[in-house]
């Protein structure tokens, strides 16, 4: 099951305040829960929220497991800033769950952590990770509803939607459409390890690990780099998987895989 909620706002004041108005925070650490989009919990004490274009940590006061799953998850906060006073709620169920710290994060470690949610939430219920379909995967930042994957577009990317690439010293970076990825542009892909093939193959192809289509730093996902050659010309040595034909090239070339390297995380870059 997926673990992707929005928040329903349960403050009067900013429910009554509209989108022009400007809101003040109380302090620069402070969420505004009008803006979150999307909230996962990595484990019983935490919640992550993306908030815009930012990210937090968000600390319990106590264990409350499975928020993310219960009907009616809402944050309940005065003015609708949550700041870890205490003064903010968290309300699932039958669970009311004080917050007593919030710290902004980077998208690398809400990334992270939502992909850890899966696992937390799975291993809860017994089941394997999966991927939940749905129609509406979350407000993107124009405030229109996203398409695809539910939740996948904050730690996952779609190769079908890949538009470039390049290499960078942890790995790629890999731009994408944004109207099939909730809105971002451009996904960081590190790697276990170097992966010196990629400086002399012009194209590289990812296989999906769990065989969902999508890359996520799962276990299995990797980056494969590919390069015309003549037909029956070897590979490098420093080949890892073998020079396999792959498709045809035309007039005696064929592309052959030249290595693949295994993916460790994979995040929103944003500007």
């Amino acid at each position: 099951m997926s673990s992707i909620l929005l928040l329903a706002l349960a403050s009067a004041t900013a429910a009554a305040a509209g989108p022009a108005d400007i809101r003040q925070a109380p302090a620069e650490h402070c969420m505004d829960t009008r803006q979150v989009d999307s909230v996962y919990q990595p484990n019983d004490t935490q919640l992550l929220v993306a908030s815009g274009s930012r990210h937090f940590q968000l600390t319990l006061s106590s264990a409350c497991p499975g928020l993310t799953q219960a009907d009616g998850l809402s944050l309940r906060a005065p003015q609708g800033f949550v700041c870890g006073s205490g003064q903010e709620t968290v309300v699932a169920g039958n669970q009311r769950c004080p917050v007593v710290a919030v710290t902004e994060i980077d998208s690398r470690s809400y990334a992270l952590g939502a992909r850890q949610s899966q696992h937390h939430s799975n291993r809860q219920s017994g089941t394997l990770d999966t991927v939940e379909v749905t129609a509406k995967a979350g407000v993107d930042r124009e405030q229109r509803f996203a398409r695809g994957f539910v939740g996948t577009s904050d730690y996952c990317f779609d190769p079908a939607q890949m538009r470039s690439w390049t290499e960078t010293p942890e790995g790629l970076q890999v731009m994408v459409n944004p109207r099939r990825n909730q809105g971002n542009v451009t996904y960081a892909v590190e790697l276990q390890g170097s992966c010196p093939m990629l400086s002399s193959s012009p194209s590289v192809f990812f296989r999906s690990g769990m065989g969902l289509g999508q890359i996520c730093g799962n276990a299995g996902d990797r980056v494969v780099a590919v390069r015309d050659a003549f037909s029956g010309e070897p590979g490098p040595a420093w080949n890892n998987i073998g020079a396999q034909p792959m498709a045809s090239a035309g007039a005696g070339m064929t592309t052959v895989a030249t290595g693949q390297c295994q993916i460790a995380a994979v995040y929103p870059v944003h500007s």
